[in-house]
Order: C-alpha cells, then sequence, then structure tokens
C-alpha cells in the first residue's frame, strides 16, 4: 500500500495499490487482473495486462476501452 497524491481539493491524498481488470466486451467476464506495488502511470500498466490476458486465454484482446488515466496512449505493441 501506497500513498498517492491526488491533487484536488476535496481529496488530497488516497491510500492503496494499483490495479487493472480486463474484462470481456459483451458478456463481462474477468479475463485478467493484476495489481502493481509502485503508483506508475496507466499507460505504461496496459502492455502487462493485455500480455498477461494472452497467457490466459491465448489470445490478445482485438480492441481495449480504457478510462481517461490512459490518456495518450494510441497504439500497444504486442
Amino acid at each position: 500500500m501506497y500513498c498517492i497524491a491526488k491533487g484536488k481539493a476535496h481529496k488530497k491524498y488516497e491510500y492503496g495499490c494499483k490495479a487493472s481488470i480486463v474484462l470481456t466486451q459483451n458478456t463481462d467476464i474477468i479475463v485478467g487482473a493484476m495489481s502493481f506495488e509502485e503508483n506508475i502511470y496507466d499507460g505504461k500498466t496496459l502492455e502487462a495486462v493485455l500480455e498477461q490476458t494472452k497467457e490466459l486465454t491465448g489470445q490478445y484482446p482485438k480492441t481495449a476501452t480504457v478510462d481517461r488515466g490512459y490518456q495518450g496512449v494510441r497504439l500497444v505493441k504486442t
């Protein structure tokens, strides 16, 4: 667990771990999940999570829908 500075007036800090979860688009079945011990940029976690999903399912997802934390990431090398 670590402290994350949010920079928001109503919530300056949060405590916890960063986690990424991969769901199927239509059925919302969880096909991958990872937690990270550091507070790293979300875009740097995407490649690792997609690689884990390939190991578990045998294929990479065709598309990925992410939140604003991944802003600026357009292409991931797989």
